[in-house]
């Protein structure tokens, strides 16, 4: 079962990938064979074992399915997707700056080398003693920068991993409603085996 939806967001479309996967684990660990012949034993053909089995996978698969379209709605509703492309893009610029940045600073060594070259220092100072200061001065601004960026990516990372704790207990209740679906059906199955 995968999303009928396609985004511009690589996390978003690994975030689905996961969910789908997820979902596909959980109705694979459901053996309706296993379930059919525990509730019924031999008795299962009398009730026609396998239209019992082919009830029971077609219920499973529906309840799957609603757990799917559920947490694809939660999503939606959580605008889960457009924060990962926000988050994208503030990865994105924040590389770009980076690359400005080190081309600013090549920039800014050459030309204060050069600087430095023409004109004469006080006795010690060396033209690299110049640059390493500035350098210095350059990087401890841009930390300041990167700190506050990293500190608001940090918060929206959080935010991000409670909405997908909150959907996936949403899909753990959903795979309860199943277990109790099995158990009604188990039920009206026995019920069925009184009668007869």
């Amino acid at each position: 079962m995968s999303s009928s939806t396609t985004s511009d967001s690589i996390r978003y479309q690994k975030l689905l990938a996961v969910i789908d996967k997820a979902l596909q684990n959980s109705r694979d660990t459901f053996d309706t064979t296993a379930a059919i012949t525990e509730c019924y034993g031999d008795d299962a053909s009398i009730f026609g074992a396998a239209t019992l089995e082919k009830l029971l996978e077609s219920l499973v698969e529906r309840v799957n399915d609603s757990a799917h379209v559920h947490v694809l709605e939660k999503l939606q509703e959580l605008q889960v997707e457009e924060k990962l492309i926000q988050v994208e893009e503030i990865i994105h610029a924040l590389d770009q700056a980076a690359r400005e940045r080190r081309k600013l600073e090549e920039h800014d060594r050459t030309s204060a080398t050069n600087a430095l070259q023409k004109a004469k220092l006080p006795e010690g100072i060396r033209p690299e003693d110049v640059v390493s200061h500035r350098a210095f001065q350059i990087l401890k601004q841009e930390e300041s920068a990167l700190d506050a960026e990293l500190a608001k990516l940090q918060e929206e990372t959080k935010l991000m991993e409670e909405q997908i704790a909150q959907a996936q207990a949403q899909v753990k209740q959903s795979l309860g409603k199943v277990d109790e679906t099995g158990a009604k059906l188990e039920q009206t199955a026995d019920s069925c085996s009184f009668v007869s």
